[in-house]
Order: C-alpha cells, then sequence, then structure tokens
C-alpha cells in the first residue's frame, strides 16, 4: 500500500473530524492544441496594442482573442525552422507583429493577415552565423538582435540595413551569453563563468561591466530596480538608492524567467515548475503539474511569463501549452475551487453557515454533516456522523449553526439539535419532545432562532419547537403549539410579536401572553414563503423571500410590495435575502445571485460566468457574518464575498472586431478597415457578419458585447455571443458601435465601423434624369391614349347612370306595392269608420286600420332592409328570416321548427334575392297557418351544387294539388318571385296527410 492510499484509509476510519492544513493550489487554465494552438512549446508571449494575445510556438505564431485561435505561418515552410519563434515578438507603430528565428526577420501584416518574411539569413555572406534572436524593438523602431557568437546587430526597418556591434575583444570565440535581458534602455548579457554582467546601452551604443562581484548572475527587472539572480539565491538592486539587497528565498531549479506583479509578488519560471515569493511576508510556494488535479500547472518545464493588461499571469511551457492565471483578487471567493482539494468532501450541497471570532467559516451541508474551512490557510475540519460513536453528529444533514448569547454551539440536523463541544470534539442531544404526528428522523431544521429572554425557537419541515434553559444550564424543548408544517424561519419584533414564515401556510404574526397564544392572524396564505428578513434600518418592515419574489411586508400597516421576474428578479425564486453594510440586499435564486439597490430598485444578476459556485442556490444557505462577510451556498459548493461586490474596480475591457464577411466571403483584409475603420460595399453585397473579440482573458465567458448599428437598430444589442450578423441591409450610411464589459454594466470604449453600400445604378441621380425624359415622353403618348379612353368612360358612366334609374324604378315600384296599398286600405278603412252605422261598426274598423298599420310597418322594414346593402349576405338573410318568422306560429298549438345549414363561408346576394327568398319563405308559412290544420310544420334550408334549398313540410289536411289556385294558396305569386330569381317551385300535396313546397333557387 503507498502513502496515499494509506492516508485515504486513514481518512476512512476517522469520519468524525478531518483536517487537511494545504492551502488550494491556484487554478490555471490552459490553452494548447486542443485549443487550437499549433503547438505546445511556447518561448514568447506578447499582447498588442488592441488586446491580442501574441504566443510564439516551435510551430508558428498564434493570435489569441479569448474565444479563437489563428496561426499564422512562413509563406515558405519547406526550409526547416521557418516557423519556430526565437526570442521576443514586438508591434511596431503600424501594428505590425514583428519575430525573428534562424530562417529569417519575419512580420505579420494586419492589413493582409498574412505573414511576410522581411530579411532572409539563408546564404547571407553579409549577416555572418546563421542564428540570431530578437531582443527588442526600440523607441526608433530598430530591431536589436542577438547573435551569441558575435554579439548584436541593428536592423533598421525603414532602410532596410544592418549595422553590427561586436561583443568587446576580452570575450573569446567560445564564449556564448547563455542569457539576455532587455530592461531601461539597456542590455545585459550573463557570461558564464565570468563575473560581472555586460552591459550595452542602446542610446550610447556602448559596452560596460556591471556587478563585477557577481559571478553568473541572470538580470531581471523588478518593480523599482533589477532583480540579480544566482542559482539558489536572490538579491534586489534599487536603482534609487542603487543598494543591493539579499532576498531570503531558496528554490532550486534553472531560472528561465522572471516578473513581479503589482503587490510585489514575484513570480519565477524554471525547468522545475513555477515558483510564488511573496516579499510581505517572505513564503515561497511551488507550483508543479499534478495528473491527480485539474486545472494544474500543464508542464513543468516553463519558459516565459507575461502579465497582460487585465492583470492575468501567462505562463509558456515546453510541451504543456499555455498556462493562465487570474492574479486579480476575485469578485467572488469560491469554494472548493477544486474538487480534488478535498477528498473527504465528496458532495458540496450546502445548507447553512456560521462565522467564528476567529473568522472560520462553518459549513452544514445536506448529506456530509459539517466542516469548519479556514480561508486564511485553506485547512477545514470535517465533523460527520460515525454509526460506531454515540458522541458523534447525530445526522450528516445540518440545516443550521448557531452559537447562542452565552456562547454554546448548537448544530440542528434532521434528528433534533446538539450542543458541540469543539475541544472534546463531542456532541451532546437536546431533549425535545417530539410532536406526536412526526418521526424526529425524517424532520429537516432550517433555523434556530434566539428570543429576547434567551429562548430559541426552531424551525423544522413539520413542527416549530421552543427550547429553554434551566437554571442549571441544561437545555430542553417542546413542541411550540402555536404552529405545525413547513416552519422556514421567524422574527421577533421590537414589541415581543412573532412572525412565522411558512412554506404554504404563509405568514403569521404570533402573540402570546402567560405563554397562551391569543392571535394568530395570517398573511399571504398559500405563498412559499422560503426565508425572512428584518430590516435592518426600519424596524417595521419584513422582507420575505418566496416563490413569488421579494416581498416587502409593513408589520404595523400590513401594506406590502412584490418584487418579481418582471421587475428584475431572474426566475423570480428567492431563497434568501442579506442586507450588506449599505443596507442594499442580495438575494440567492435558481439563476444565480442578484443585487438589489433599494435606492434605485433595479436588479443586477451574477452567474456562474461570474465566479459562483452555481446558478443554483439553496434553502437556508445565506448568512452574514459578524465580520460583515455574506455568504451564500449552492448545490456546488459556496460563494464568500464583501459589500461592493456589484461593483467592478477594474477597468472595462477593450473590444474590437476582429472579422467582418460581406456574403460569406473575409473582407477584413481592406487596408480602409483597418486603418480608417470604413467599409465601401456595393448593393448586392449587403449580407454582413461581425466578428467581435473581448480583450479581456479573465473569464472569457463572462464578457459581454454590446452593439448598435446606427441608422438601423433603435437600441443597442447586448449579448453573450461575439457576433452579429444583418442580412439585406438597404443601400444607405451606417456606422456599426461596438463596446464590451466584463461584468455589470461597466462599459468600456467603443470600437467604430462607417459602412456604406452603394446604391444600384437605377438608384442614382444620373440613372432619375434618364427616368424623367423618358417619363416625359411616356406622357405625351399616354395623354392621347386617355383622351380617347374618357369617351369610353362617358359611356360606362350612361350606363351605371341607367342602372341606378332602373334601380330607382324598382324601388319606387315596391314603394308602390307595399306601401301604397297598404295606405289606400287605411284611407278607405278611415273613410268607412266615419260613417254613422253604430259603434260596433265603428270599433271593428278601427280594428282593421289597426291591423293594416301594423302590416304597413312591417312591410316597411322589410323593404328597408332588403335595400341596405350591409345585408347583402346569405348569413344575414338566414338571421332575418330567423328574427321575423320564428314568431309566426306564437300563440298557437302548432310546433315548428326552423334548420339552417352552417356556413363555412359567407356569400354575398343581391337585394332584389334576398327580398324574394324571404317574401316566399313568409308567404309559404302564412299558407300553412290560415289553410293547413296542421299541427307541426317545419322550415329547413340547405345547399346542394350551388343552390339554396328551401323546403316547407306540414302534416295539414292537404289538398288537391290541381285546385291549388281555388285553395286559395297563392301560389301564382310564389312562383313569379322564385322564377325572378332564376330559380324553381315544387309542390306536393296529400289530402288529410299534408302539404310540402320545396323551393331550389341558384345562388349569385
Amino acid at each position: 500500500m503507498n502513502l496515499r492510499n494509506c492516508w485515504l484509509t486513514i481518512i476512512g476510519l476517522l469520519p468524525a473530524t478531518v483536517v487537511l492544513a494545504q492551502i488550494p493550489p491556484p487554478q490555471f487554465e490552459t490553452i494548447d492544441v486542443e485549443s487550437g494552438l499549433s503547438q505546445n512549446s511556447v518561448y514568447a508571449i506578447y499582447q498588442d496594442r488592441r488586446g491580442f494575445m501574441w504566443f510564439g510556438t516551435a510551430d508558428g505564431l498564434n493570435r489569441f482573442d479569448g474565444e479563437r485561435i489563428r496561426v499564422f505561418k512562413s509563406p515558405n515552410q519547406l526550409i526547416a525552422n521557418s516557423n519556430v519563434i526565437r526570442g521576443a515578438i514586438a508591434e511596431d507603430h503600424k501594428g505590425r507583429i514583428w519575430y525573428t528565428n534562424e530562417t529569417g526577420i519575419y512580420r505579420v501584416n494586419p492589413i493582409s493577415e498574412r505573414v511576410e518574411k522581411v530579411v532572409n539569413f539563408i546564404d547571407s555572406a553579409r549577416l555572418g552565423f546563421v542564428y540570431y534572436a530578437q531582443l527588442h524593438l526600440d523607441e526608433k523602431e530598430n530591431i536589436w538582435l542577438l547573435n551569441p557568437q558575435i554579439g548584436l546587430l541593428k536592423y533598421m526597418i525603414e532602410s532596410n540595413t544592418f549595422n553590427r556591434f561586436n561583443f568587446p575583444q576580452e570575450i573569446g570565440e567560445e564564449e556564448y551569453p547563455v542569457s539576455s535581458e532587455v530592461i531601461d534602455n539597456h542590455i545585459y548579457f550573463q557570461f558564464p563563468g565570468r563575473k560581472g554582467n555586460l552591459k550595452f546601452d542602446l542610446k550610447t551604443l556602448e559596452y560596460s561591466w556591471v556587478f563585477s562581484e557577481f559571478e553568473n548572475l541572470k538580470i531581471k527587472k523588478s518593480n523599482n530596480g533589477l532583480f540579480l539572480i544566482q542559482p539558489g539565491k536572490m538579491y534586489l538592486y534599487e536603482s534609487s538608492t542603487r543598494e543591493i539587497k539579499s532576498i531570503k528565498i531558496n528554490f532550486n531549479g534553472l531560472v528561465t524567467d522572471l516578473i513581479e506583479d503589482w503587490e510585489d509578488r514575484i513570480w519565477i519560471a524554471s525547468d522545475n515548475g513555477v515558483w510564488l515569493f511573496s516579499r510581505a511576508d517572505n513564503r515561497l510556494i511551488h507550483y508543479k503539474n499534478d495528473y491527480s488535479r485539474i486545472k494544474t500547472l500543464p508542464a513543468d518545464f516553463t519558459k516565459t511569463l507575461f502579465i497582460d493588461a487585465t492583470s492575468n499571469l501567462w505562463i509558456g511551457t515546453d510541451g504543456g501549452g499555455v498556462a493562465k492565471l487570474d492574479l486579480k483578487p476575485g469578485r467572488f471567493n469560491l469554494f472548493p475551487t477544486d474538487k480534488s482539494n478535498y477528498p473527504m468532501l465528496t458532495n458540496y450541497f450546502i445548507r447553512c453557515f456560521f462565522e467564528d471570532d476567529r473568522n472560520r467559516i462553518w459549513v452544514g451541508t445536506h448529506y456530509h454533516g459539517f466542516f469548519i474551512f479556514d480561508p486564511k490557510d485553506g485547512s477545514i475540519k470535517s465533523y460527520q456522523h460515525s454509526p460506531t460513536n454515540e458522541k458523534s453528529l447525530p445526522s450528516n444533514s445540518v440545516g443550521a449553526i448557531y452559537q447562542t448569547r452565552n456562547g454554546v454551539m448548537l448544530v440542528g440536523h434532521d434528528k433534533g439539535v446538539s450542543i458541540f463541544d469543539e475541544y472534546n470534539k463531542q456532541f451532546m442531544p437536546v431533549f425535545i419532545k417530539p410532536h406526536t404526528d412526526i418521526k424526529e428522523s425524517t424532520n429537516p431544521l432550517y433555523q434556530i432562532y434566539e428570543l429576547k429572554n434567551g429562548e430559541l425557537l426552531i424551525a423544522t419541515f413539520f413542527a416549530a419547537y421552543k427550547i429553554h434553559r434551566s437554571a442549571r444550564g441544561v437545555y430542553q424543548g417542546e413542541n411550540w403549539k402555536s404552529l405545525t408544517g413547513n416552519v422556514m424561519g421567524f422574527h421577533q419584533d421590537v414589541n415581543g410579536t412573532y412572525w412565522v414564515a411558512t412554506q404554504v401556510g404563509g405568514l403569521f404574526k404570533v402573540e402570546e401572553k402567560d405563554s397562551s397564544i391569543i392571535d394568530v392572524p395570517c398573511f399571504f396564505a398559500r405563498t412559499n414563503l422560503r426565508s425572512i428578513h428584518a430590516d435592518e434600518r426600519d424596524p417595521e418592515i419584513l422582507w420575505l423571500a418566496s416563490g413569488s419574489g421579494l416581498i416587502r411586508f409593513n408589520m404595523r400597516t400590513y401594506e406590502y410590495k412584490i418584487y418579481d421576474e418582471q421587475a428584475g428578479i431572474p426566475g423570480g425564486f428567492v431563497y434568501g435575502v442579506v442586507e450588506d453594510a449599505n443596507h442594499n440586499f442580495w438575494l440567492s435564486t435558481n439563476a444565480g445571485l442578484c443585487f438589489f439597490n433599494r435606492q434605485t430598485e433595479s436588479f443586477q444578476t451574477f452567474t456562474a460566468k461570474d465566479g459562483l459556485q452555481s446558478n443554483e442556490f439553496n434553502t437556508g444557505a445565506f448568512y452574514k457574518g459578524r465580520s460583515g462577510t455574506i455568504y451564500f451556498g449552492g448545490i456546488k459548493g459556496f460563494n464568500w464575498f464583501s459589500t461592493g461586490a456589484e461593483r467592478n474596480s477594474y477597468p472595462p475591457p477593450r473590444s474590437d472586431i476582429v472579422s467582418i464577411l460581406a456574403n460569406e466571403l473575409h473582407i477584413m483584409n481592406d487596408s480602409t478597415i483597418f486603418i480608417n475603420r470604413n467599409l465601401t460595399l456595393p448593393y448586392h453585397q449587403n449580407d454582413i457578419s461581425f466578428e467581435f473579440a473581448v480583450f479581456d482573458y479573465t473569464r472569457p465567458e463572462a464578457n459581454r458585447i454590446r452593439y448598435r448599428l446606427e441608422n438601423w437598430d433603435k437600441d443597442w444589442v447586448t449579448t453573450f455571443s461575439k457576433s452579429a450578423r444583418y442580412a439585406n441591409l438597404p443601400p444607405g450610411n451606417y456606422m456599426l458601435r461596438v463596446k464590451a464589459s466584463n461584468a455589470g454594466d461597466n462599459w468600456g470604449e467603443e470600437s467604430l465601423v462607417n459602412i456604406t453600400i452603394k446604391a444600384p445604378f437605377w438608384r442614382t441621380n444620373w440613372f432619375y434624369g434618364t427616368m424623367v425624359l423618358l417619363l416625359f415622353g411616356a406622357v405625351v403618348g399616354v395623354t392621347r391614349m386617355i383622351a380617347q379612353r374618357k369617351l369610353q368612360r362617358r359611356l360606362l358612366e350612361l350606363e351605371k347612370h341607367q342602372a341606378v334609374l332602373q334601380e330607382r324604378e324598382r324601388i319606387s315600384k315596391d314603394i308602390h306595392d307595399d306601401l301604397g296599398t297598404g295606405l289606400s286600405k287605411i284611407s278607405i278603412l278611415s273613410e268607412l269608420a266615419k260613417q254613422p252605422h253604430g259603434e260596433e261598426f265603428t270599433s271593428r274598423q278601427l280594428d282593421k286600420i289597426s291591423q293594416a298599420s301594423h302590416e304597413l310597418i312591417d312591410n316597411l322594414g322589410e323593404l328597408i332592409w332588403s335595400h341596405a346593402p350591409a345585408n347583402d349576405s346569405l348569413q344575414k338573410l338566414f338571421w332575418y328570416i330567423r328574427e321575423h318568422l320564428s314568431p309566426v306560429f306564437e300563440g298557437t298549438d302548432i310546433k315548428f321548427s326552423i334548420t339552417f345549414p352552417e356556413l363555412k363561408k359567407d356569400r354575398d346576394v343581391p337585394a332584389e334575392w334576398r327580398r324574394n327568398i324571404f317574401l316566399v319563405t313568409k308567404e309559404a308559412l302564412h299558407n300553412v297557418l290560415k289553410h293547413a290544420n296542421a299541427s307541426v310544420v317545419s322550415l329547413n334550408f340547405s345547399i346542394q351544387n350551388e343552390k339554396l334549398i328551401m323546403v316547407v313540410t306540414d302534416n295539414g289536411i292537404g289538398f288537391d294539388v290541381k285546385m291549388e289556385v281555388a285553395a286559395g294558396y297563392g301560389l301564382t305569386n310564389i312562383r313569379k318571385r322564385i322564377k325572378d330569381c332564376g330559380g324553381t317551385v315544387h309542390l306536393a300535396s296529400i289530402v288529410g296527410e299534408g302539404t310540402t313546397l320545396q323551393v331550389d333557387v341558384p345562388l349569385v
């Protein structure tokens, strides 16, 4: 059994307490060939003015924008080592990237985005030994190269010429510098076996020796001077005092690079990993590759170090690609940064917190008891249930950790409450008389709340309990009979009233007198309340976290306000509320942490992309410690932070447009785009796609882009996506504005591109002029044609006028027939009524006048309805028949039914057609009423083969069809109206059995 397995065995035998005293290593993000890097040996790292990261590898130059890697290689790849990057990478004022190797001097043209070979070292007699490494691009943009055998060469870019500066004569032919460093216009060379270092002044162009008291000395730049490095030793040369101070550091390995950050921490690259030396406390930490961990240093042989503009440390390795480490203090501290750091904790489902006076964090979990985490050294103590140890934690589901005002530590779990003695590592259960309807072993505990008198209220899933402390210091509890079921939290106000939040019942106001409940009103019934928080500024206000959002409740007036998803809370489900030092709120949800600014009533959301354990948080896992630190726990661990985490203390990132495609063709090579930021396209290349880059490499997934195309987009578009597309843009002038943010609403400077889409020739001025001339000729030709057509239109108007006259004549005839006859009848009856034939005769005449008046009114209504254009539809005809003919048999014993077809689509019908159909139907029904002596009558309409079929059936006395005229049925008038509509009439009748009248009329 090896040592590691032995250690894991010991952990398994001691579940009650485990201590890990090692500081968790940092989390290195790796970029390698699997990420798109052309080769895993990285010798040079550089960030250009735009913000791109450049990696010089053994097989090409790589450009990284946070999401994409583009590889640049020599156009002639048949020459050996043509793509090996030697020395440093530099950038000139035109944005060209320079590098060298033994085959020549190369540059990447930002306009063409291609590698250009500027100087060819092959077979160049003027340059001598064919091995050169680029050292420096000076202020005048001369490139300084090192030939280890000869000395320095200065390549002047503009003139394409060289100057040569040989090493001093005392340097022998077999002596070569093993290191060189450019610091403040000086180049320092390390020659093994010689005391001191050779220095070259880039201004005076002279060599000199420095630090002659040291041998085999590597020199690196510090924040206020130089680092002097010997094997296992380090010194600091302060430029201001010219003093040399020893740095007490002891490490082994060959130093390949060194860099100092803004906190005076020294990062050392070596052939044995990376070393971190903190000058503040003289602490040395060693980081190496560990195959058992994720996010470890990818390789031990580290070659180069670089700190970018947003304080990320980049480490080039030989064989492991590039490692990246964020040096900035995090907005949100995270536990665990890597689960492999704590092998004894197999689950990180967090339920509760407590911060002790030593600033240690006590963390209750859902499955594995609780542990004490010390953030100063990363150590933990884990406490879990042991079946063989009766003094161990009774249950591994811990929902509350609380220290009473007299210093007693209480741990609440799903089997009750225990007093914890940390010194003796013992748990002593508090006796609580259980509720009669529950089992303690299945009763999750949510909160321990201490009242003003020192008593404790316990919130559990099944009931609420009250715990008393006797004079002898013994704790005992019993069921608090005021409430049962799903109790989530308590608050005791200034008047001593209890406020109890429940998961199902809502919020209860509980008043107690002489241990008796006197009042229990309820608020927000059936609302899923998750926690309760008393406002730290206003004693009348409670804040309730619920499944419906955040509720502000006034305990005195009972007024409330709900902040939900529409107000800005993602998802609208709130688990907990923590009030920070500025009296703003942090809310835990299922979609991240939400910051609520009470002054502006605005919400700001943070997610896993901002460094949270995940987007999902848990009930009860929220807490503000005595130090003011805020804690939130979720399903994958917990975060802690201080007031002000919502603000970003670092400048917002830069952004730029890195690719433009028009109709799927790459057009970024145009120099006007790169230099002048102008893009001109023909009208048919109006499908444009853009790719953006955000130059903050801390957490690329958290970077957001905000863009707007002026003269097209009404508002800014904000997205995590680094691309945008505009299809079918019309001709015109546009301006694309782009800016970026890495958190919150702190946005960086805008990048701009002016876009012009040219109009097609048919939308130009000369084309418009030509069209005017053509139009003038067309007008002349059309005028004559119009004159000829005027006569035709006049004839059409006359025809229409004649049709109007005919229609007027028809209306006049209808008025005469229907109204004139009625008025004449009334007139005659009026004259008869005047004659002296007695009151009975006069009364009969007046009744006839009244009847005639009603008939006249009905005829007038029918006439108006039939001529109204709004009624020219079949559906309205059916409606009118039902309304006016259904009452025909009212007041009689006749059973009458009407059936109409269901119209899928209404049909337009002319006025005369409608009138005839209505009058025929009316006539037929009145005939039945007057003559048929029937008990059952039916009227059925149907549509078949584009015909309207109307059938009237009765079970009356019937008649001989041959004697229809004598029978008085008046079928002559019906036949005439149906004939005018182009239809036919069918009559069938059997004496004693009834009559059937069928009318078939074409739909027009």
